[in-house]
């Protein structure tokens, strides 16, 4: 039998034996797992802590990569003058004015007052060999003169002719 109070009345209740095991049996599964506002309020507060950290974490990162774009921008801006300069310098040195200024005064070279050309067959072909000028100067005999054609012919720049 259950008897529950309130205020000044009593009441009773009969319960069958079957219902008991049932009745207890809730009140041990409501028990078992019910936690105390205590812990709760701890596990509330873990939960919020941890996800504090996260989004603080998340925000170093960020921070962190955006310190990392800004460096790497520097440094592009800092090498892309760097080969602007170095292209300058290339342009410079690479002058026509500049090359013949070291070429008269540091290697004391002089400029070609005649340019003289000089015909040379790259091979010489039965079919298509050059005719022979034949200069007929005084003291030359034709051997020398045949010669001195089949010798090989260089020419360099400010020579004379053969």
């Amino acid at each position: 039998m259950l008897v529950i109070t309130r205020g000044n009345t009593a009441v009773a209740y009969q319960q069958t034996r079957r219902q008991e095991p049932v009745a207890e049996r809730r009140v041990r599964y409501q028990r078992r797992f019910r936690l105390s506002p205590m812990a709760a309020y701890g596990v509330v507060l873990i939960l919020t802590v941890s996800l504090a950290l996260l989004y603080l974490s998340q925000y170093a990162l960020l921070a962190h990569l955006n310190l990392q774009i800004a460096s790497m921008q520097g440094k592009i801006k800092t090498l892309e003058r760097e080969n602007r300069d170095l292209e300058r310098q290339a342009a410079y040195l690479a002058s026509l004015e500049r090359i013949e200024r070291v070429a008269r005064e540091d290697l004391g070279m002089l400029p070609c007052q005649q340019v003289r050309y000089l015909a040379v067959a790259d091979s010489i072909s039965p079919d298509h060999t050059p005719a022979p000028q034949v200069e007929q100067a005084e003291g030359h005999d034709p051997v020398s003169q045949l010669a001195g054609w089949l010798r090989p012919k260089t020419a360099y720049a400010g020579s004379p002719e053969r």
